[in-house]
């Protein structure tokens, strides 16, 4: 059972998701971190068991989920109503965010769900704004640049790092608001509706 903490419009929440195949609707693992202004106040993470519970080996090999890890688990529709009320009227945040939201909206027509009303921002773009001279800015780059230690390709521990790389950004520019950060910051925000 995932809990989600109370939110509020102050709040957004970072995602992640790792998924046991090149199909976009394989989602295998779900991560999020849930913030308020410029503090992480609660981590949620499931697995999850995809169609046909198959696998890629290149996929496992970058994660450590397997088939038989998530043989027990549950499947995204049997997950998805404890995952709406994070995604409920907040911003979500997600590090190479094309990808995490293409697997979110590719779960969702899976399995014919409604899309929520999403705002989200790519914390790729924060990042290159606020240092740009890093040599790429995957996750793991920009997580080393912040001196944070993390395992990644864990969901809840990418999203942890992407929510600290927002709360980074929040701090040195003085801001406590991701649409503003994001306004100062010349980031555009995308949606899902």
């Amino acid at each position: 059972m995932m809990k989600v903490p109370s939110m509020c419009n102050e709040s957004w929440v970072a995602l992640d998701f790792e998924t046991a195949t090149r199909e976009r609707n394989s989602a295998c693992a779900i991560g999020l971190a849930f913030g308020r202004k410029t503090e992480i106040i609660g981590r949620a993470s499931a697995l999850i068991k995809p169609p046909g519970n198959k696998f890629e080996e290149f996929h496992t090999s970058l994660h450590g989920i397997d088939a038989s890890t998530v043989e027990r688990e549950r499947t995204f529709p049997e997950i998805w109503p404890e995952l709406i009320p994070a995604f409920s009227e907040v911003i979500v945040l997600a590090h190479n965010a094309t990808f995490d939201i293409s697997v979110l909206q590719s779960c969702l027509d899976a399995y014919g769900i409604a899309y929520p009303s999403i705002e989200y921002y790519c914390t790729v773009d924060f990042a290159r704004k606020m240092w740009p001279t890093l040599r790429n800015h995957k996750l793991n780059t920009v997580a080393e640049h912040l001196g944070i230690d993390f395992k990644h390709h864990d969901a809840e521990e990418d999203a942890s790092v992407c929510a600290r790389v927002v709360i980074e950004c929040m701090k040195i520019t003085s801001l406590e608001d991701v649409k503003l950060l994001a306004k100062t910051l010349e980031v555009k925000a995308r949606y899902i509706c």
